[in-house]
């Protein structure tokens, strides 16, 4: 009887495969969504303002690490999509 189950059950790889793709293939949009957003809010003028200055150079390093986020994410879906 516990034969009969395990051979009905998914593989564990293959189950945490389908989890890893369905949880990037959830995050991406609105991770592209969010880089925009933050590409946008970086482009605030500066321009004899510290608050803005700070605002910009918070916005680029967030901008960077979305960047960083979303190759890594690309990665991890790509990796998941082969056999």
């Amino acid at each position: 009887m516990a034969n009969q189950r395990r051979s009905r059950a998914k593989p564990v790889a293959e189950t945490l495969r389908d989890s890893v793709f369905q949880i990037a293939s959830e995050m991406e949009e609105p991770l592209r969504h969010a880089l925009q957003m933050v590409r946008l809010v970086s482009l605030v003028d500066p321009q004899d303002d510290e608050d803005k200055e700070a605002i910009g150079f918070v916005a680029h390093e967030a901008c960077a690490r979305l960047k960083t986020v979303s190759e890594r994410l690309r990665e991890i879906f790509a990796a998941c999509a082969g056999p």
